[in-house]
């Protein structure tokens, strides 16, 4: 668990994903995306504990409940501020596509890991932002 929150407090710095950066922290994601394509060992780690760790009884559920939680919220407040900003296509509901964005990294990460993603990670999230912004990234 200390080698992921040591990975969270380097993302957080080097990629930051808070809510009153709006579109900035939606590039962040990006950014995070790019980086994990340079560290396979530490993905794996982050997808097989995470998925262990759905149990209850694990003891890095509370872990991984607690980072859901606030990169969600933190999502969810980027999204809020690019609507406000007119930066989001008419249709995009803040909680959604936040849901969205961390299902569709989680899941990527996955692919690419078992070596089925044909494109990129961070290609592959930056043209789903795009279809939900007025202007690319």
């Amino acid at each position: 668990m200390a080698v992921l929150e040591q990975r969270d407090q380097v993302g957080a710095m080097d990629y930051p994903v808070r809510s009153e950066l709006g579109r900035d922290a939606l590039r962040s994601m990006v950014g995070s995306a790019r980086n994990n394509e340079s560290q396979r060992g530490l993905v794996d780690l982050f997808a097989t504990l995470s998925a262990e760790a759905t149990s209850a009884e694990h003891p890095a559920h509370e872990f991984f409940v607690a980072r859901y939680e606030a990169l969600l919220a933190s999502l969810v407040g980027a999204y809020e501020v690019a609507l406000a900003a007119g930066d989001l296509r008419d249709g995009v509901e803040p909680e959604i596509a936040a849901a969205q964005l961390v299902s569709l990294m989680d899941g990527l990460q996955v692919q690419w890991l078992m070596g089925t993603l044909a494109a990129p990670m961070h290609q592959v999230i930056e043209a789903h932002l795009n279809l939900q912004l007025r202007t690319p990234l």
